[in-house]
């Protein structure tokens, strides 16, 4: 069960049903590829919701105070569904917050560009309006439906992982033994 966490078809794989697993990962990363085509990686964006929990969690068990990072935005009710891709999931998400998104210059917080606001690369800071050439060009979220369809898109292959990550937690290895040790002939009746 945890390697169908890890990686979509793993879990089954591992389990010796190849062709199951290697269905599975094509279909769900491929779904969760086309969400990304479709609607930008603006499609996975937790708003850091988990990774400030875990950093929370870190800081209690360590007792050393964590102070949370600041975003602007982010959708983690959709990351819910999203983050059922595993480490591909939270991977994207943590490259659109740090290498996409700007540091505000008056708040410090993290925040989608501006369309023409250029991107410090070293500190991610805002180059501020205007400045494009500064910096690294800012990137658009898809607006309207193509940005929420490609949310859908990730979110749907999330709960299709969901599902196989239980099938696989439940499925159990074949074996020898286990074949129907009568087949059934062309007719439905037992030879």
């Amino acid at each position: 069960m945890l390697l169908a966490i890890v990686l979509p078809g793993l879990g089954h794989v591992s389990l010796g049903k190849r062709r199951r697993g290697l269905m599975i990962a094509v279909g769900v990363l491929g779904l969760f590829a086309s969400g990304l085509l479709v609607g930008g990686i603006g499609s996975v964006d937790s708003g850091l919701f988990f990774a400030n929990r875990v950093r929370a969690l870190t800081g209690s068990i360590t007792g050393s105070p964590v102070k949370p990072e600041r975003v602007e935005g982010g959708e983690p009710v959709w990351f819910v569904g999203q983050m059922f891709i595993g480490p591909i999931a939270f991977s994207v998400d943590l490259i659109h917050h740090y290498r996409f998104k700007v540091r505000d210059l008056t708040t410090g917080a993290l925040r989608a560009p501006l369309p023409d606001e250029g991107r410090d690369p070293a500190t991610g800071m805002s180059n501020g309006r205007g400045s494009a050439v500064g910096g690294q060009p800012s990137y658009r979220r898809g607006l309207g439906r193509v940005g929420e369809i490609g949310t859908l898109f990730c979110t749907i292959a999330g709960m299709l992982n969901l599902i196989a990550i239980i099938d696989a937690a439940w499925s159990r290895r074949a074996r020898p033994g286990d074949a129907d040790p009568q087949p059934k002939s062309k007719t439905g009746a037992r030879s």
